[in-house]
């Protein structure tokens, strides 16, 4: 039979594959057993082959850390830390946020304007009195000016950590906002939060 060294390949590659193709294999046997024509079914199975899910920039959840367990930060990340304990904020909130926002990244431009590794909007900014020169080129004012943000929040909220994460993505009237704006700062908690386990460790001290 001029198809089984190709079946006994596939029926192998199924049997490994963590996919569910018990039904396709068992419509392979029922295919040769009825003497049907097997290559139009495994050509068929090939056109509808499902795309390959798409990457996206996720951040690595790993950090190194010490001979003794410990996480150690970069300097970048330190930064943070540093500005967070002085401000009564959780390190790993604010590690989390400035992470989801740009990784870090001070030179960061958002679609609306928004400046800054802790991509803070100019209105934000004026609303609090900050320099927006200094938000985009000084990485620690605008690290500090972040942390400030996320303290108000904390106050207006009553210390509230999941209400303020909302509060930084959608401002402190989120939860008055339409359904599209409510459902992007529901998501961009569950991402932050989801962040935050790899910081857990990191302390004030």
């Amino acid at each position: 039979m001029r198809y089984l060294p190709f079946l006994m390949l596939f029926a192998t590659t199924v049997l490994l594959a963590e996919d569910p193709y018990e039904t396709r294999f068992a419509e392979l046997r029922q295919r040769i057993a009825s003497g049907g024509d097997v290559g139009q079914l495994l050509n068929q199975w090939e056109t509808a082959k499902p795309s390959p899910a798409p990457i996206h920039a996720v951040p690595n959840p790993r950090l190194s850390v010490n001979r003794y367990g410990f996480p150690t930060l970069d300097v970048a990340r330190d930064k943070v830390r540093v500005a967070a304990c002085q401000s009564g904020v959780r390190p790993s909130l604010a590690l989390a946020i400035v992470e989801y926002e740009t990784g870090f990244n001070n030179r960061a431009r958002g679609e609306k304007g928004e400046i800054g590794a802790g991509q803070i909007m100019p209105a934000t900014a004026m609303k609090y009195g900050f320099d927006t020169h200094r938000l985009a080129t000084d990485y620690d004012y605008n690290i500090q000016s972040s942390v400030e943000i996320m303290r108000s929040l904390l106050d207006i909220f009553d210390g509230d950590e999941q209400a303020a994460i909302r509060g930084y993505n959608g401002g402190p009237g989120w939860q008055n906002s339409g359904p599209t704006a409510r459902s992007q700062a529901e998501h961009y908690a569950a991402t932050v939060t989801g962040l935050r386990s790899k910081y857990g460790p990191v302390t004030c001290g």
